[in-house]
């Protein structure tokens, strides 16, 4: 008891060096920072061979004599001078279980005041291990997270893909293809009608936004006795004549008309119709004792009437192949008459009317310009009617489209746009 009153008279309790753990868990929260100047670092450590539970039964209160303020922070320098070797096991005689267990609270400012008496209520058991409470001083604070307020939409770049069928610019010249309407048919061993004039050339210069007027011509007419020539067409400034009518039987002979493809004359006649030779198209032919002449083609001039018995009526001269693979303005055939056996001429090719030995001459096939064919003897018969025109523009396909009036447009695939007018319109490029 002795040696304990004068560690308390001396000033505290030195921490023994053997691992003796008391179940003490000190809330520390000091108010300035205490760095040791050094550390502290045993000889020896002990590792008691057995566990040993002391029992602490004090007899009096622990009234220290004086309080110790110091004016600064306190660093204490503990420097042992020896390790400390038990000279004896301490065995207790009886095991104190303690009811409760004493967690001093201790709270230095800036001075140390010991709490005026420690009193135990029975003993104390320590643990085995430490697990001290650290409060530190500053709270971290995290930094907050960030929160767009509106989020943000990218913008979505579009890129189209254009694939250009032609380009944006207008032709500067396109081809034309111009054929007028056939004329119509003689009637009564009449001659074969001209087919309609033709004019077709290339490099024609046009404007872009400017609009050129397209007149299809109609084919003539072949009623006996009022028979017409064909119409003309026009491609802006580009005319083509209409075909001449054929010559019907008629005494004295009247003849027939020229035109763009001339018509031919009735049987026995020579008074064919001249045509647009070596330009637009061919004359007609003369008339034979068996039949009437053929009426001009665009490409040749029409065959003349039979001399011979059962030859009958002359054929119509052939028309010609355009740029778009079709033929065009036949010359229409003379005609025959059955109660001789005489046939009527055949029509040219490229729509021309055929010439008949019974009824009326064969009427040219509509839009290619085609004469009307002749009609029979034996009466007051119809010659053929004429076959009316047509007019196609085209340009390479590399150009951009133009718009029409009453055309169409075609592309089949060899490089070329194709407009067709089977009527009058218009065509803006």
């Amino acid at each position: 008891m002795g040696s304990i009153m004068q560690i308390l008279a001396a000033g505290g309790i030195p921490s023994p060096t053997p691992s003796l753990t008391p179940s003490v868990t000190p809330s520390l929260t000091p108010t300035a920072s205490i760095t040791p100047t050094a550390s502290v670092t045993p000889t020896a450590s002990i590792t008691p061979t057995v566990s040993i539970t002391p029992s602490l039964t004090p007899t009096t209160s622990v009234t220290p004599t004086a309080s110790i303020t110091p004016t600064v922070s306190i660093t204490p320098s503990i420097t042992p001078t020896a390790s400390i070797t038990p000279t004896a096991s301490i065995t207790p005689t009886r095991s104190i279980t303690p009811t409760a267990s004493i967690t001093p609270t201790v709270t230095p400012t800036r001075s140390i005041t010991p709490t005026p008496s420690i009193t135990p209520t029975r003993s104390i058991t320590p643990t085995a291990s430490i697990a001290p409470t650290v409060t530190p001083t500053r709270s971290i604070t995290p930094t907050p997270s960030i929160t767009p307020t509106r989020s943000i939409a990218p913008t979505t770049s579009v890129t189209p893909s254009v694939t250009p069928t032609a380009s944006i610019s207008a032709p500067p010249s396109v081809q034309y293809l111009v054929v007028a309407g056939g004329g119509g048919g003689g009637g009564n061993f009449g001659g074969g009608a001209g087919a309609g004039g033709t004019v077709t050339a290339s490099g024609y210069s046009v404007s872009a936004n400017t609009q050129y007027t397209v007149t299809v011509g109609p084919g003539g007419s072949g009623v006996w006795d009022a028979q017409t020539d064909g119409s003309n067409s026009v491609f802006n400034n580009i005319t083509a004549y209409g075909g001449g009518y054929g010559e019907q039987y008629h005494d004295p002979a009247q003849g027939a008309h020229p035109g763009g493809c001339g018509g031919g004359a009735m049987r026995t006649s020579s008074l064919n119709g001249s045509g647009n030779q070596g330009a637009q198209g061919y004359r007609g032919a003369i008339g034979g004792v068996y039949g009437g002449g053929g009426g001009g083609g665009y490409a040749a001039i029409g065959s003349d009437g039979s001399n011979v018995a059962y030859g009958g009526g002359g054929a119509g001269g052939a028309g010609g192949t355009a740029f778009n693979g079709s033929t065009y303005a036949g010359g229409g055939g003379g005609g025959g008459y059955s109660g001789w056996s005489e046939p009527g001429g055949a029509g040219g090719a490229g729509g021309g009317g055929a010439g008949t030995d019974t009824g009326n001459g064969g009427n040219a096939t509509t839009n290619t310009g085609g004469g009307g064919g002749g009609g029979p003897g034996g009466g007051s018969t119809n010659g053929g009617n004429g076959g009316s025109g047509i007019v196609v523009v085209r340009y390479n396909s590399a150009y951009r489209a133009a718009s029409t009036v009453n055309g169409s447009v075609s592309t089949p695939g060899d490089g070329y746009r194709y407009y067709t007018f089977t009527a009058s319109g218009s065509i803006t490029f």
